[in-house]
């Protein structure tokens, strides 16, 4: 857990120190496509682009993934899968509206990232760090 929130410390003071680095889009930064997998009781899945609550980018430059909530999601769980290795990672993050860092996993190959909300809620996104 330490080791996590050390790597959550720099990548929060990396994104301080560098504002502009990767908001831009060019080729050090890679979108991640999230969509909804599954739902709370009773509501639908949401399948638009538009509507999906959280917005996520890869920097190969600071091996950083920039997460944009457009609303206050709560308590999050957020998992990294290595499909190449099947290594896990996790990481649980009160997910408030705005602007978050993470530093990436450090190993290349394709990732799967899921966010699993206390409501139920599951969204799925892949990525891949070369």
């Amino acid at each position: 857990m330490k080791r996590i929130l050390l790597l959550f410390l720099l990548a929060s003071l990396f994104a301080a120190l560098f504002p502009q680095t990767c908001f831009a889009e060019d080729e050090n930064t890679t979108i991640i496509l999230i969509e909804q997998i599954s739902g709370s009781e009773g509501s639908p899945i949401v399948r638009s682009p538009g509507l999906i609550p959280i917005e996520a980018k890869y920097c190969s430059k600071l091996s950083t993934i920039m997460l944009y909530f457009h609303q206050d999601l709560g308590a999050t769980l957020i998992i990294f899968k290595n499909v190449n290795t099947g290594l896990l990672s996790q990481l649980a993050i009160n997910a408030v509206q705005g602007a978050h860092f993470l530093l990436a996993p450090g190993s290349v190959g394709e990732y799967e990232i899921v966010f699993a909300l206390t409501n139920g809620c599951v969204f799925f996104g892949t990525f891949e760090i070369v």
